[in-house]
């Protein structure tokens, strides 16, 4: 098991949304584009993008790559993988399943919280 984290700076241009990406594509003004929005300016870049160094396509964080490229950024925190074509779609699966999971866990768990008494 690697349990090293491969994290680099990236060009946000260098980075190509999948075009399997099964996610909506949320639009400014969506609601849910207008929370990551939020939640980016109110809490920082705290959950990285997954980028797959063999394709050159995210794998984890189309929604936040489309608001950060539209909010200016040019560089970003990438979390590098070296994912072949024939397990992509089994890497996708378990990174997408996991953030549902953990944003499931946070909505059950924080919805009385205002963002000035969580830190």
């Amino acid at each position: 098991m690697n349990t090293n984290l491969n994290m680099q700076t990236m060009p946000i241009d260098r980075l190509k949304p999948a075009k399997y990406n099964p996610r909506k594509d949320l639009k400014p003004g969506d609601p849910a584009y207008e929370k990551i929005k939020r939640s980016l300016h109110d809490f920082g870049y705290v959950d990285p993008i997954v980028w797959n160094e063999v394709t050159g396509n995210i794998v984890g964080g189309h929604q936040r790559f489309k608001v950060l490229k539209a909010e200016g950024a040019t560089e970003v925190d990438c979390v590098v993988v070296h994912i072949d074509k024939d397990n992509i779609g089994s890497a996708k699966s378990i990174i997408n399943n996991g953030g549902i999971l953990e944003n499931e866990f946070m909505r059950a768990n924080t919805t009385s919280l205002e963002p000035s008494t969580i830190c």
